[in-house]
């Protein structure tokens, strides 16, 4: 059985370059071909291709950017393989990874891995909210539930995936498409299980506050577009994540007041990390960041229906 490597990158070139060598470390897993797909990036990828061509069998596609569903399926049109396994560009597959997946050859059955930030430093809130796959809440590794269907370290069969249809691609910023595909992928009959030795590292730089209220916001606005996909269909679902109640009456506070709050946070980071202050100040921001993001769904929503 061949397995086909769907590797979406952008912007990340020292990264990407890094997945594929632990890529190529991996003869047990043989054989697979390496497909990454450039997501509209400016930063010129043809050298690491050159040295990867004839040693691999490897693809560089290029596409305009719309985010990592679009890419991702483009990769997907690119494969040859019955088996599909995504990771991130900044994932770095351990030795014996690509072989349990390649192993993994049932139709209804997807397997995700695991694969922790690499570096996880800061204080105790940072390192709850910065770590994006909470797998240690799995509770049935047989069964781990559409909620971890996380395309950093999951494959899943390739006619399976064709006949979901498919990424979202309206999912263009961070987060949900992945989770959106599994919740269909389970309402089809199938099942994610979790599997501990298929083990990679997220090598992806400790981000900053900063950026982690931006990936919340992201965060916010696919979530709206998750709820606003499911609701009517599965309310359950959609029940499970909402954190609203009414969208069009969500204000983001203030700049000046998210400003107090970031300082505050800062101070405490320092002054006392450990704290259940500090502890209750981080979820009011990571929180007011998936409002604002909300709210900034529902508008493009609107928006979009006004067309």
């Amino acid at each position: 059985m061949l397995l086909s490597i769907i590797i979406n990158t952008y912007e990340r070139p020292e990264a990407l370059a890094r997945c594929v060598e632990a890529v190529a470390l991996q003869p047990d897993a043989m054989p697979y071909e390496l497909i990454a797909v450039d997501d509209g990036g400016g930063s010129d990828l043809e050298a690491l291709a050159r040295r990867w061509r004839g040693r691999l069998d490897f693809q560089l596609l290029r596409v305009a950017h719309q985010g990592r569903a679009a890419a991702r399926n483009r990769g997907v049109e690119a494969a040859r393989g019955e088996r599909l396994l995504f990771l991130g560009d900044d994932v770095l597959a351990a030795p014996g990874c690509l072989a349990r997946h390649r192993a993994c050859a049932d139709p209804l059955l997807a397997l995700v891995g695991p694969y922790p930030l690499r570096a996880l430093a800061g204080s105790p809130p940072f390192r709850r909210w910065v770590e994006p796959n909470p797998q240690h809440k799995i509770k049935d590794p047989q069964n781990a539930g559409f909620w971890f269907f996380a395309t950093g370290n999951l494959s899943l069969c390739r006619a399976t995936f064709l006949e979901l249809g498919g990424f979202d691609p309206r999912f263009e910023v961070y987060g949900w498409e992945d989770i959106d595909l599994g919740l269909r992928f389970e309402r089809a009959g199938g099942r994610l299980i979790f599997d501990p030795q298929a083990r990679a590292e997220h090598d992806h730089p400790l981000p900053s506050r900063a950026q982690l209220w931006r990936r919340e916001y992201e965060m916010g606005i696919t979530a709206w577009q998750f709820y606003e996909k499911w609701a009517a269909e599965a309310p359950d679902v959609a029940g499970e994540m909402a954190f609203w109640s009414d969208p069009a009456a969500i204000r983001p506070a203030p700049r000046w007041r998210r400003r107090l709050g970031e300082g505050l946070v800062g101070l405490l980071d320092r002054l006392a990390p450990a704290s259940r202050l500090n502890e209750r100040l981080f979820e009011r921001m990571v929180f007011s960041q998936r409002l604002a993001g909300v709210a900034e769904g529902w508008r493009r929503g609107v928006r979009e229906a006004r067309r």
